[in-house]
């Protein structure tokens, strides 16, 4: 055993939650680009994929229904696409991303007085 892999072993068995924030660091930075189906965190949020986005995003609401304003937004703000959509908890809807430029974009969905903002890379 080298003497760095002595010092790892030490350091691991000294600190119970050793590499707890490296795992939620990588799960932070790579979570961005999830290009699977996603579930909403929690009740009343939206889960937007897959990122990257190729001609289709998913829109899934989670504890949310009725009439919601969607928008595209690129990074200076400029508004690319907006629509409205009919949102039923738990039940995906489709948007047409075939029309959208390529790079970083911004998804604001508008319901009941609530703002959800997540960010997307366009293919």
């Amino acid at each position: 055993m080298s003497i760095v892999s002595r010092f790892v072993l030490r350091y691991a068995d000294s600190e119970s939650d050793f590499g707890k924030s490296i795992s939620q660091a990588f799960f932070f930075a790579t979570n961005l680009f999830s290009g699977i189906d996603s579930q909403p965190d929690q009740a009343g949020d939206v889960a937007v994929f897959p990122n990257p986005v190729g001609d289709h995003l998913m829109l899934l609401p989670a504890g949310i229904s009725g009439s919601a304003e969607w928008r595209i937004h690129n990074v200076q703000g400029q508004l690319i696409d907006q629509g409205v959509w009919q949102a039923q908890a738990g039940r995906q809807s489709l948007l047409d991303a075939s029309s959208w430029p390529s790079g970083n974009l911004v998804v604001v969905i508008h319901h009941e007085g609530r703002n959800w903002t997540r960010w997307v890379i366009k293919e």
